[in-house]
């Protein structure tokens, strides 16, 4: 007889146990970890690498701070509030004016400033023929100191023309190139031209009071047929040594028969034309 097999010393096989089902959220969405797919993760990164880029640019020293030729803030943004944004302040209570004020009179400095600003002159305005002619409006001579009793005459022995650039005015002129100098400036190529009405004068200052012996009028084409010489010692008291109605042009030699006078004065009451009267030179001796 076979002697029976040995008993199997062998355990007894255990059965594997069944995987456990994966976890979910209780929304019952895809787990966490399939959302982390490749380009959220590159995505992540790069944003990383922005915030960590803009922190340290941030802390890096600006070498335009010391460079006095850049002004503040150039190549920034700045934001400021102007008009119109957050709420009105309550009077009173916004920074004080500390912009400077010019005046004519008394400069104003600015606050907080140990220096005052200096005031800017302000122009005159530019003298015209025509108001120039209207200052002139009254003879010359009323503002003349008044004699008493009369008055005698300096002598004038060598005959020179006492009106030569002396100081002459007139009732009005046409333009600047035709005031009353350019009568008695001994130049025969330049005029006085007065405006085209009646009636016009044209006066000189001859600075002290002489002994007139003669007044020599050039009149020009445009002349006057009737006009009137006065002269005046005083500028008060005038007297009429001619007067004419049939005048022509050209020189004219009026005698002054040495009536002393410092006032010489020649009046047009009717003109040849519609012109204004128009007089080459005007001379006293």
């Amino acid at each position: 007889m076979q002697p029976p097999p040995p008993a199997s010393t062998a355990e007894p096989a255990v059965p594997e146990p069944e995987p456990e089902p994966e976890q979910s959220d209780t929304t019952g969405s895809r787990p966490f970890a399939t959302l982390l797919r490749p380009w959220s993760v590159s995505l992540l990164l790069v944003g990383l690498v922005a915030v960590a880029a803009v922190t340290l640019g941030s802390r890096l020293p600006d070498d335009r701070a010391d460079d006095p030729t850049t002004p503040p803030g150039d190549g920034g943004f700045v934001i400021t509030a102007g008009p119109g944004y957050g709420p009105p302040l309550p009077p009173g209570s916004g920074p004080p004016n500390t912009a400077p004020t010019r005046s004519a009179s008394a400069p104003a400095a600015p606050s907080g400033s140990a220096s005052p600003v200096p005031a800017l002159p302000v122009p005159a305005p530019p003298a015209t023929s025509r108001t120039a002619a209207s200052s002139a409006a009254k003879p010359p001579g009323d503002s003349a100191p008044k004699t008493n009793g009369p008055v005698s005459g300096l002598a004038n022995p060598s005959g020179r023309n006492l009106a030569l650039n002396r100081p002459a005015s007139a009732s009005s002129f046409e333009k600047d190139w035709w005031s009353p100098a350019y009568a008695v400036d001994g130049d025969a190529s330049t005029r006085w031209g007065s405006v085209f009405s009646d009636p016009q004068w044209i006066s000189v200052d001859l600075g002290e009071v002489y002994a007139i012996t003669t007044v020599t009028l050039n009149w020009e084409h445009a002349y006057a047929t009737a006009y009137h010489v006065d002269v005046s010692a005083d500028g008060a008291s005038w007297k009429r040594i001619f007067t004419t109605t049939s005048g022509a042009p050209g020189p004219v030699l009026i005698p002054g028969d040495k009536v002393p006078a410092r006032f010489v004065r020649v009046t047009g009451t009717k003109r040849v034309s519609q012109y204004g009267y128009s007089l080459w030179e005007f001379g006293v001796s």
